[in-house]
Parts: structure tokens; sequence; C-alpha cells
């Protein structure tokens, strides 16, 4: 539906008759279609195309729309889970869009601490954690501690970013108005 494709294979899929030749040589594209559309890098790479072009015509300019290629990471072990989720939680901050992960619209952080505010239980959009239980399926770290990462990474300056948490604020506890029992 993305691509015209080109002579024959629109032929194919009008219903006209084709020859052997034909036939073999759409068969030969067909496998090579079918390698592209496996492909991670070919299929993000026709997006960006896609989202450059409409962006670039409605901002009457032209260019990349993303300035990097997409990043993919194996995240092998739990600490990996948790340093990618604290990344994602402070990507509104770093952007200056947000104050702190818990203030932002677009975070679990957030999801996750208006929860514990209202005692509603997490909603099932997002993995719970479980701490240490082996016997549920679940983020194997304590909600707090994540919270307290989120919170400490957060003060942590970087040079080419915009924003951070700022280092004077409370603790997130204290902040969000929860105890330890919380």
């Amino acid at each position: 539906m993305a691509f015209r494709g080109q002579f024959i294979s629109q032929r194919f899929i009008l219903g006209q008759p084709l020859n052997q030749t034909q036939t073999k040589l759409l068969a030969k594209d067909i496998k090579k279609w079918r390698a592209w559309l496996g492909d991670i890098s070919w299929y993000m790479r026709i997006v960006n195309e896609t989202i450059a072009g409409k962006a670039n015509k409605g901002d009457q300019c032209t260019g990349r729309f993303w300035e990097g290629r997409f990043k993919s990471q194996a995240l092998l072990d739990s600490r990996a889970l948790l340093a990618c989720m604290a990344y994602v939680d402070h990507n509104p901050v770093r952007a200056s869009i947000a104050s702190s992960p818990a203030t932002s619209k677009h975070t679990c952080v957030k999801q996750r601490t208006d929860s514990l505010a209202k005692k509603l239980p997490e909603k099932r959009t997002i993995e719970s954690f479980i701490g240490i239980d082996q016997e549920k399926i679940g983020i194997p770290f304590k909600l707090i501690d994540y919270l307290e990462l989120v919170d400490w990474t957060g003060q942590i300056l970087k040079s080419d970013k915009r924003g951070c948490n700022e280092n004077v604020l409370p603790p997130i506890l204290k902040r969000l108005s929860l105890g330890s029992e919380a």
C-alpha cells in the first residue's frame, strides 16, 4: 500500500496474466521485498523519509526529521531495564517540557505516583514492581527504590541537555506527600 510497485507487480495486482519470465521476475522481486520488510533499518528509513517529507512540506524546509538514526539496545538484566526506564522517564525533564518526571503528563513515574497518592492499584498498562518476589511476574525492584533512583539521577547535570531536576528539591516522597508506608 505504501509503494506503487513496478509494471509486473501492478499487472499481477490487477489480475492480469503474466508470462513465465514475468512470473519469475515477480517472484525474485517478492523475495527482495520480503527481506526488506523484515529489516528494521529499512523500515525505519522508510518511516523517517515519509515523516520528514510531510514535516518538511508543512514547514517549507528541507533536511532530516530526526538527527540521528534510531537506536536499539538489548536490555539483558534488571539493571539495564531500570536504567532505560529512568532515562525514558527523564526525557520530558531533559527537554525542559516538565520540571520533574512526576509532573510530566507522559511518564510512567507520573502514572505510578498518581496511583500511590490516590491509593489506587497501578493500571495494567504498565508492568508492576514486585520487589524480590520470584513467584510473580514484574519488575524485580521496589517502586519506592525506583522513585528514589529517578529522583537521584534526575539531579545529575548534563551540559548537552536543557533540563534537569533541581538538586535543591526535597526528596520525592516528601514532594508527593507520601510516607514510607505508601
